[in-house]
């Protein structure tokens, strides 16, 4: 839960601009979002690991006065709620000691945006035991969070999500016996 409470001067102009003085506003903000997770693990033959899961997530929004540009306006609230609903499932896979492959996929039911299904998947290489090296690919799905549609004082113009497909490539190297890990990514994301 956030909450904020703000009091603000602003100045007021009328039609042709000229300058009225400064007047309040007062403004109260809450987002109250709960979310509930659940996730199980079966370990597969052939040293492989599936998980299962679900999210459930509802955010209220409430913004008393999104109208802070002209005080003497009357207030423009705001009151929404929002739900997602998301299940997933990822394997992974020990392809040799050496060689391993993750494989996720998800897929997201939103109240107020289209239903997305994203994944990933990653193979990693060990070469002996402090070296590793790996390649993933990904999509991702990402609607404005609860806080800042709360915040967004121009309802006229709606915010967008973003979706996002992955590249990345790395190398990682444990030293001092695992308490220093160094590790290069080199990666390319289309936002």
């Amino acid at each position: 839960e956030r909450n904020s409470d703000t009091f603000e001067l602003n100045p007021a102009f009328d039609a042709i601009w000229n300058y009225l003085g400064d007047f309040p506003i007062n403004n109260r903000i809450e987002v109250l979002s709960n979310e509930v997770n659940l996730q199980v693990d079966y370990s597969l033959p052939d040293h492989s690991l599936l998980s299962l899961g679900a999210v459930y997530r509802n955010d209220d929004i409430l913004n008393t006065n999104i109208n802070t540009f002209n005080p003497l306006d009357p207030p423009v609230p705001y009151d929404e709620s929002f739900q997602q609903l998301g299940l997933y499932a990822q394997v992974l896979w020990m392809l040799s000691e050496d060689t391993e492959l993750r494989m996720g996929l998800r897929h997201d039911s939103y109240s107020d945006y289209e239903d997305e299904l994203t994944g990933n998947l990653i193979l990693v290489h060990h070469l002996g035991k402090n070296t590793s090296l790996h390649a993933k690919v990904a999509s991702s799905f990402a609607p404005p969070s609860a806080v800042d549609l709360a915040y967004d004082s121009d309802t006229s113009t709606p915010l967008r999500a973003e979706s996002c497909r992955s590249y990345e490539f790395g190398a990682r190297q444990q030293l001092l016996r695992g308490d220093l890990e160094l590790s290069a990514v080199v990666f390319r994301n289309e936002i």
